[in-house]
């Protein structure tokens, strides 16, 4: 897993951020795992409250088709969500159940528990600056096993496996972007 926060320390993402979001993504290859950041205009507690009243998230994160906690105990979540996303021509979709560990006011880790892909894996990060936040997305699968025509278009176009992570943490990361500087967060 790519994490921003390890890429870039606060100091310097505080800095990038004031140029936009930033983004870093894998190499082409099995994996495809892409990480981003971007300065929200909302205090931490506005997006952890966001972040985590899952079935809002379809309303504001057009990749998510819908959204429905399952379960939730104490720091453990099961979501359903389903997902989608379009990469050139192609649009993947996708069901999926995630198991969701939330550490308070800070990050959210999920991973896929069932569905059609192999591994996914990625996490929230709200990361207090001055003012605001800063919002850090990353995610890490195989889409590879989504079927065979999946399989066949990311075996011909080799990069697109990593622009399909990419494509999903820029749709999310300007997305919440859009959100907060719209509504303030008011979640």
């Amino acid at each position: 897993m790519i994490e921003i926060a390890k890429v870039f320390p606060v100091a310097q993402l505080k800095a990038a951020l004031k140029h936009g979001p930033v983004m870093v993504k894998s190499k082409p290859g099995a994996t495809a795992a892409s990480s981003g950041a971007v300065q929200v205009a909302a205090v931490p507690k506005k997006v952890w409250r966001f972040l985590t009243d899952y079935g809002s998230h379809p309303e504001v994160l057009r990749v998510i088709a819908s959204e429905k906690l399952v379960h939730r105990d104490d720091t453990r979540a099961e979501v359903r969500m389903k997902f989608g996303v379009h990469v050139s021509m192609v649009r993947i979709g996708v069901d999926l159940t995630m198991d969701v560990t939330e550490h308070p006011e800070h990050r959210i880790d999920f991973v896929l528990r069932d569905g059609r892909t192999v591994r996914f894996n990625g996490y929230w990060e709200v990361v207090p600056l001055d003012h605001h936040a800063a919002v850090l997305f990353g995610l890490e699968g195989d889409v590879r096993h989504l079927g065979w025509p999946v399989r066949a278009i990311l075996d011909r176009f080799h990069s697109l496996d990593s622009g399909i992570a990419s494509a999903i943490v820029s749709a999310i990361l300007t997305d919440m972007d859009l959100y907060f500087s719209r509504s303030g967060g008011r979640s």
